[in-house]
């Protein structure tokens, strides 16, 4: 959902960008957050409305909103609030395995973005080459942390998830 919003931000913008003079007296980036907001709202609905689309939606949200009113969007807190928006609307999702690993995947790669990833860098004098390799390998890196972080996080909130699931089931009642 993020890439969805993220395309729309960018579409609407250029669009709105390439009319002469409207870019600089009219607000397009609020344009471009609102049009995206409500196309991730439309696709919302349309994938089905589940816990991970929901704090995904809420996330994007709560960025969206921030640019609009011209706020900062604070990632915990984000990753907060659609905790307790989702838990407000169905209380009962907190048991469920894809809210578990959602919320503990994201939560993850946000400490982990909050952290910071070492950068290898070249000196002035390197070569277009060497720049562009160490690029490519800061980029293979922070893929490669990023879905460590993640796995890790699901694996974590996974083990409990199917135990309770097979706790619940194992004997059938009479």
């Amino acid at each position: 959902m993020a890439v969805v919003a993220g395309v729309i931000f960018f579409i609407v913008r250029a669009f709105f960008a390439l009319i002469p003079g409207l870019a600089g007296r009219a607000p397009i980036k609020k344009w471009a957050a609102l049009a995206a907001l409500l196309v991730t709202g439309f696709y919302l609905i349309l994938s089905g409305n589940q816990v991970a689309t929901q704090r995904s939606f809420i996330m994007i949200g709560v960025v969206l909103l921030g640019v609009l009113f011209d706020r900062p969007a604070l990632t915990m807190r984000t990753l907060t609030i659609a905790a307790l928006v989702v838990l407000l609307l169905a209380p009962e999702s907190v048991v469920h395995p894809s809210f578990q690993m959602s919320f503990a995947a994201t939560l993850a790669l946000i400490a982990g973005y909050e952290r910071g990833a070492i950068k290898l860098r070249g000196r002035a004098d390197s070569s277009l080459g060497a720049r562009a390799a160490l690029w490519g390998v800061n980029e293979i890196v922070g893929l490669t942390i990023a879905s460590l972080l993640a796995g890790l996080a699901t694996t974590a909130a996974q083990g409990p998830a199917t135990t309770a699931g097979r706790n619940s089931s194992a004997a059938p009642t009479r």
